[in-house]
């Protein structure tokens, strides 16, 4: 699922509210329950900012947030490895996280949100400030992130959304203002029909 929308739309105060790391005033049901935030069990998050530690491996940041997860012992090190292996890391395992590059960064932070197998992913402008082929490795993820995860994705970058998400939920000053089933909309003219809404957004607000 895409979350998009102008800048300052509420994209990622929403991404935020949902993972616990704001509160706000509204009520979230989870599971017909209303909660705070989601279950930090159920939930993998990737901030729009990331950062590693400066001595500790790339397999030891993973390993690291398998035990906060409290992944079970016997199963921790085939979901650090797979974690690994889900987002093209794990030849650089053995590597320092802080020497990685912004695109491998990225990732790391995917593989630690995905190592507890969570049901919900929600990932916050995760192409922000990445070259095109950083950008490239961001959605080849995308395109094959875990089935039975729902992958919530924030951006104002329509092609990382545009060739995976069945639906787009589409922001204005904090307000749902539509609701897009890509599934609907022939594969060539996505981009451009969704262009369009974003472009009427940006001329209703002026």
């Amino acid at each position: 699922m895409g979350l998009i929308g102008l800048n300052g739309a509420g994209k990622s105060t929403l991404i935020e509210s949902l993972a616990g790391r704001l509160t706000f005033r509204g009520t979230l049901l989870f599971d017909g329950r209303p909660m705070a935030h989601l279950p930090p069990t159920l939930t993998g998050y990737v901030p729009q900012q990331v950062a590693h530690p400066g001595l500790v491996s790339v397999r030891e940041c993973v390993a690291a947030a398998a035990d906060l997860k409290k992944v079970a012992p016997q199963r921790r090190e085939e979901w650090v490895s797979s974690a690994l292996a889900a987002v093209d890391l794990e030849g650089e395992a053995g590597r320092r996280a802080s020497r990685l590059s912004g695109g491998q960064s990225r990732r790391l932070a995917c593989a630690m949100a995905l190592v507890h197998r969570p049901e919900i992913l929600l990932l916050d402008e995760p192409t922000a400030g990445l070259d095109p082929v950083q950008r490239r490795g961001i959605r080849d993820f995308l395109h094959q992130r875990p089935t039975g995860t729902l992958t919530v994705v924030s951006t104002h970058i329509l092609e990382d959304v545009a060739d995976w998400a069945e639906r787009l939920l589409v922001l204005r000053s904090g307000e749902l203002v539509a609701d897009v089933a890509l599934t609907s909309i022939p594969a060539a003219e996505r981009l451009a029909q969704v262009d369009a809404l974003l472009q009427s957004l940006a001329v209703t607000r002026q």
